[in-house]
């Protein structure tokens, strides 16, 4: 999900690039200049790559998004906004995702009118960036099934990282051979939630 906002208002000091996307590259980056702010969907103690399939793995009771200055380095800027909600039991990775896009669009909805009208920065928050920061690297070793695998361990893994997303399968090799496991296809039904603010979000102190 992309949003650019370049209106002659916001561009009266800054070019504001508000952008919430699973890549990012220091040349774009670079480009973008000062003023660009990311739209992360987690919270501040998940950064990296696609965050809600390691809450999941990880069985966290708690998530969110976060909104921050972009630096080169991805997800390690100063933090201007986030959004916390508790995880729902027996949440799939896809619900989760889902529930994190609707408080970024809610935090988004509530820092949007400082975006547009006012010509300093956002305030910065006294959050600070926390945790192992997730890359399509780690994801693709969650892949990599070792042969002694226990059973729990490979349901876990089935639940959160078999159904192939991103080109990503898992996979298992025995006596020279490569096994790729390939889920069961399912109906997956969307809700729409609204992203009409619920409550305020985190406020600089």
């Amino acid at each position: 999900m992309n949003w650019r906002h370049s209106t002659k208002a916001c561009l009266r000091a800054h070019d504001w690039s508000l952008l919430s996307r699973p890549w990012w590259c220091r040349r774009e980056s670079s480009a973008l200049g000062f003023g660009a702010y990311n739209f992360h969907p987690g919270p501040p103690h998940y950064p990296g790559w696609v965050p809600a399939h390691f809450a999941i793995y990880n069985k966290a009771s708690y998530f969110g998004a976060t909104a921050h200055v972009m630096i080169e380095r991805v997800d390690a800027g100063p933090i201007v906004g986030v959004k916390m909600f508790d995880i729902p039991p027996n949440t799939s990775v896809l619900r989760l995702q889902e529930l994190a896009f609707v408080e970024l669009a809610r935090l988004f909805w509530h820092l949007a009118p400082a975006l547009a009208t006012q010509s300093e920065p956002l305030a910065e928050l006294p959050v600070r960036w926390s945790g192992t920061k997730s890359t399509r690297r780690s994801y693709a070793a969650m892949c990599d099934i070792p042969a002694d695998i226990s059973k729990d361990e490979l349901e876990r893994r089935i639940a959160v990282f078999g159904a192939g997303h991103y080109g990503l399968s898992l996979t298992v090799t025995l006596h020279g051979r490569e096994f790729r496991y390939t889920a069961p296809e399912v109906e997956h039904k969307v809700d729409a939630p609204s992203i009409v603010p619920a409550e305020q979000a985190v406020e600089p102190a």
